[in-house]
């Protein structure tokens, strides 16, 4: 949910063009808080992982968790390069 957050913060500055408020420093910035948010969401997935006999719906839960996780890094990666090519 936290990624999303951030994605959807991205996008309406980013739309603003030239005028975007965005430094060099910010991008990094966003993609040292992804880091951080991508380091616990894959503990928190390598530890059901280490739990004997998962449920299907743990195992789904976790799927998902995956899945989210890695399409939220796309687009955000995709919305960083965005942004540092307006700021050339």
């Amino acid at each position: 949910m936290v990624v999303f957050r951030l994605a959807a913060d991205l996008a309406p500055r980013r739309a603003r063009g030239k005028h975007n408020p965005y430094s060099a420093g910010d991008s990094g910035s966003v993609a040292g808080a992804f880091r951080a948010l991508r380091d616990e969401v894959e503990e928190q997935i390598s530890l059901l992982d280490k739990k004997p006999g998962l449920t299907k719906e743990e195992k789904a839960i976790r799927d998902k968790l995956q899945e989210a996780l890695d399409i939220s890094e796309k687009f955000i990666s995709k919305e960083i390069k965005d942004v540092e090519k307006e700021l050339e």
